[in-house]
């Protein structure tokens, strides 16, 4: 297990979430010290350490170990994306290119006006 993998991320998702090593300490129940020894790969976290630390930072295990790059995405949710979206990546290159350039046009739109409806 590539350790300094995980304490990359852990960082990461600490400063995402605007949480100092000490606060971090404090809600884990854990030593400045210890936070900052995982967080530099120096500590080899337990998987129950790290499904806290998962918790707290609301981000998966997968993210943490490296196995996703989104924060909120399983590797196998990240996976079934991906598929999607070379799929649709293929459809639209496989498109004559006016074509291509209208069904983007339309597609951004229909996304914008969802996403504003949802925010509603």
């Amino acid at each position: 297990m590539k350790y300094e993998v995980i304490g990359e991320r852990l960082r990461t998702a600490r400063e995402n979430k605007g949480f100092t090593l000490k606060e971090v300490g404090e809600i884990l129940q854990l030593t400045f010290s210890g936070v900052s020894k995982f967080e530099r790969g120096e500590r080899k976290p337990s998987i129950e350490i790290l499904e806290k630390f998962a918790t707290t930072y609301n981000v998966t295990l997968d993210y943490l170990l490296g196995n996703s790059d989104d924060p909120t995405l399983t590797s196998e949710q990240e996976i079934k994306i991906s598929a999607e979206a070379k799929e649709l990546y293929e459809i639209i290159e496989s498109l004559p290119i006016e074509k291509r350039e209208e069904i983007i046009k339309e597609v951004t739109a229909y996304v914008k006006i969802k996403s504003a409806q949802e925010n509603l």
